[in-house]
């Protein structure tokens, strides 16, 4: 850590860049919970990144980045207004500073990095807890959660269950003719057990989850734990990319999304998704 470089010099990897991303939030958050602010006057210049010789191998699950190169009189009071604008600004650096306008972003980190550059104040909560920052098997996880909320809604509250539904509506488009193309997931029958429409596709990703890990035991396929939760959100996530961050966004809008805690490490993060809101914020499965 004696050794660092600014964060607009980088290359990274897809993994490098999440834990990246989770530690530029981690900062951003304890200034912020310290009752700090930068009111979103920093550049690219001002994020440093630690060195070491292969970025791959920095150890941990997010990289821990530091403020460096200002001024003490650069940091303010915190108010709710100044950081939203750090946030803001954190999503201006990534999207015109740190990619350029070829890199195909996956997905949920392009979701990710919208709502950065448009309401943070309004949704931190499903900010911090997004699924572009979550690990494959977080992933995994978190939609079995999702999905065990919806059977809830379904039986206990049917309208704003029917309203999440609608939300999803897009990524539902010809999901089973999407799901045919997947050699895998054609196994599953997708057209011949399953309705065309978004509750259709969200009974088939839960589904998917499950037969997809029985389909790799005891296949050709011999995968670590890790590799195999990797390889099932691969072939869901590559089938249907927006669908996970679709139902967050849908479960946000409805007042159904709780702050996660999305890693171990967010002990920081725990319970303080909105600072104004410390108190209120409540953790949900790992």
């Amino acid at each position: 850590m004696s050794r660092e470089r600014r964060m607009k010099k980088i290359q990274c990897t897809e993994d490098f860049f999440r834990r990246l991303l989770i530690g530029m939030l981690v900062r951003l958050r304890h200034l912020h919970f310290e009752g700090k602010t930068l009111n979103g006057c920093f550049l690219a210049e001002n994020i440093c990144v630690p060195l070491c010789e292969k970025d791959k191998n920095i150890p941990g699950p997010y990289i821990e980045v530091k403020l460096g190169h200002l001024q003490l009189d650069s940091f303010m009071p915190y108010t709710e207004d100044r950081g939203d604008k750090d946030l803001v600004k954190l999503g201006w650096i990534l999207e015109n500073q740190v990619f350029s306008p070829k890199t195909k972003l996956p997905s949920d980190v392009k979701q990710l990095v919208e709502l950065l550059s448009n309401t943070p104040i309004k949704d931190q909560d499903l900010i911090y807890g997004h699924v572009g920052l979550m690990s494959a098997k977080e992933k995994v996880s978190h939609f079995l959660w999702l999905y065990k909320r919806l059977l809830y809604l379904k039986k206990r509250m049917p309208s704003k269950y029917k309203t999440i539904m609608q939300k999803i509506t897009d990524e539902a488009q010809d999901w089973r003719k999407r799901a045919e193309k997947n050699k895998f997931l054609a196994k599953l029958k997708p057209r011949w057990k399953y309705s065309r429409n978004a509750e259709g596709l969200a009974r088939f990703y839960r589904n998917a989850v499950e037969h997809l890990f029985k389909m790799f035991e005891g296949s050709e396929f011999t995968f670590e734990e890790e590799l195999e939760d990797y390889h099932i959100i691969y072939i869901l996530t590559g089938t249907f990319p927006e669908l996970l961050g679709d139902l967050q966004k849908a479960f946000h809008e409805e007042g159904e999304f709780q702050a996660l805690i999305v890693q171990d490490f967010c002990e920081g993060l725990a319970g303080s998704q909105t600072v104004s809101q410390a108190k209120n914020a409540s953790a949900v499965t790992k």
